[in-house]
């Protein structure tokens, strides 16, 4: 009997001191998650990890499979949720599509949002910044750019600017979301604005429009 209290304790007392997980992923470690789940990296650079979380063995075509989307700090493991799932949803639940990393920033396009049953299959697709160092999410990055297609094209820089510009058939735009603001800027609209020539460095912004260079000094 001694011999079995000697071996349990440790075992107890190493569940009594580990931390509790939250529905934020605020005291899960990235190796937790992918050890219950398939962890699958969107985005990676020395400092961050994006990764997916989902079902081991998925059911094909069924849309309640389970999936979720974080980043991880590397330097001190700590990890933030990005997007939360809910188990059993027949409808498509929103994930991250595409992310960009520069320093702790990551920049991060969803899709597959649908706030009603009668919007699919016209989805909207938005933007969002995180700092996966502090895991502080912008408080109103999110922008509904209403794109058909894969025609989001965006960029992030070191201090956490956000620029993206997109093309629909009925128009182009460019946004700007600067370092330390939640407050997101036109920076250009019109048939003439080229998405594709988005180029975003720190300190300036450039883009195309009608064949014209055009730059912006940003933060």
């Amino acid at each position: 009997m001694r011999r079995v209290l000697v071996i349990a304790l440790p075992a107890l007392l190493a569940l009594a001191l580990a931390p509790a997980a939250d529905a934020h992923g605020r005291h899960l470690s990235e190796r937790h998650l992918c050890k219950i789940y398939r962890c699958t990296t969107i985005a990676a650079s020395a400092g961050v990890r994006v990764f997916e979380v989902g079902e081991r063995q998925p059911k094909p075509g069924y849309e309640g499979n389970y999936r979720a989307d974080f980043a991880v700090w590397l330097p001190t493991g700590k990890v933030t949720e990005i997007v939360g799932a809910t188990r059993g949803s027949f409808e498509p639940q929103p994930g991250v599509s595409e992310a960009k990393i520069a320093g702790p920033y990551v920049a991060y396009r969803l899709a597959g949002l649908v706030e009603d049953r009668y919007d699919y299959p016209e989805v909207p697709e938005k933007m969002g910044r995180l700092d996966a160092e502090t895991g502080q999410h912008t408080s109103t990055p999110e922008v509904d750019v209403r794109v058909e297609g894969p025609y989001v094209y965006f960029a992030v820089t070191p201090r956490g600017t956000v620029a993206w510009a997109y093309e629909n058939r009925n128009e182009r735009a460019i946004h700007l979301l600067p370092a330390e603001s939640a407050t997101t800027t036109v920076i250009a609209h019109g048939r003439l604005v080229d998405p594709a020539s988005l180029a975003l460095v720190p300190g300036h912004l450039y883009w195309l429009e009608d064949g014209v260079p055009h730059t912006l000094a940003v933060p």
